[in-house]
């Protein structure tokens, strides 16, 4: 075999058939390194049916994990029994395909809190955010009343939770049942947004004075504004549309409308450009200016998912896709 030092407590061990990171504390990082390598097939990871059966899928890339021993090793890890990895294994899988990543996640075992439900996405929320081509889309479907109520029963992570809500201006059981659960998010072309935002434009102007005549500064914000960022669109399920368009008013949103008169919500100033819409029964945050007002009017984003898409992930509660064909990228 041969080995590499990392530090005191880390090392890298490898022969022709494995490499083994490891890890110690209080433990020469060698000798435990060297022991792990030589380990005889009853005492390998071989021997564990779940492991095995998990080694023996269709993947790329795969971790495996054993959720108790996890769970248990300290009082940080210890959080992951509140999102449903307290007990049993859990697979994470990671495939390459032509011109994208597909993952499935899944569990096992006695979950009685588990962070995300079984079933899969809606339909409903593929076509919400149906970008034709997306650089990026991810997806969970998670379990909103059982995750806060681990959440705010973690003495650590209850502030956090009453912080949450009383800024949305809320209980935790309306925020339960206000969202659905289901996010989707999706990352598509790159655009020159602020050329296309008649907000940024009118007050980047007002405080500037028509660019044209601004001098240095006139050029620096020509620079800024030039700069193509991909449109992130981010839906999430809600059960109703005025508690919803209340909380987006609690925390300060404004009014906007758009060019056929349809309403949706802007943040105020330019420093970060954000758009909320809630509409069919979602909750849409995006930065840019045309989805919002796209949705708002429509309902949804013209055009679909690559038709192959769906197929790939039947009753996954969390699904990633990724799309690594040039021609789609900006240019550097």
């Amino acid at each position: 075999f041969s080995y590499l030092d990392i530090d005191e407590t880390r090392g890298l061990i490898w022969n022709n058939e494995a490499a083994v990171f490891v890890a110690v504390d209080e433990l020469d990082v060698r000798a435990y390194a060297e022991k792990i390598i030589a380990l005889n097939e009853e005492l390998s990871i071989q021997t564990n049916e779940a492991f095995m059966t998990f080694n023996a899928k269709t993947f790329d890339a795969g971790l495996f994990t054993d959720n108790k021993r996890l769970s248990g090793l300290n009082i940080e890890t210890s959080a992951l029994s509140l999102v449903g990895m307290g007990e049993g294994t859990s697979e994470f899988i990671v495939r390459f395909e032509q011109n994208e990543i597909v993952t499935e996640y899944s569990t096992s075992g006695d979950q009685s809190t588990p962070m995300m439900k079984k079933e899969g996405l809606p339909a409903t929320e593929l076509q919400m955010l149906g970008i034709k081509d997306p650089i990026l889309f991810l997806g969970l479907n998670l379990d909103v009343k059982t995750l806060l109520s681990a959440a705010s029963s973690d003495p650590a992570m209850a502030p956090n939770i009453e912080g949450i809500t009383g800024s949305l201006g809320m209980t935790q059981a309306e925020m339960a049942e206000l969202f659905t659960g289901t996010i989707v998010a999706s990352v598509s072309d790159y655009q020159d947004i602020f050329k296309t935002d008649p907000r940024v434009q009118k007050e980047t102007q007002s405080m500037m004075g028509p660019i044209e005549d601004a001098g240095e500064v006139g050029d620096f914000f020509k620079a800024m504004l030039s700069i193509e960022v991909p449109i992130t669109t981010i839906s999430m399920g809600i059960t109703n549309e005025q508690k919803a368009n209340n909380m987006l008013s609690m925390i300060g949103m404004k009014k906007q409308v758009g060019a056929d008169g349809q309403e949706f919500w802007a943040a105020p100033g330019i420093e970060l450009v954000v758009y909320a819409v809630v509409k069919s029964n979602h909750l849409v945050i995006t930065n840019d200016y045309l989805c919002a007002e796209a949705i708002a009017k429509e309902g949804k984003l013209p055009g679909k998912l690559p038709a192959d898409y769906a197929s790939k992930v039947p009753n996954q509660p969390f699904s990633f896709w990724m799309d690594f064909d040039k021609s789609h990228m900006p240019p550097l």
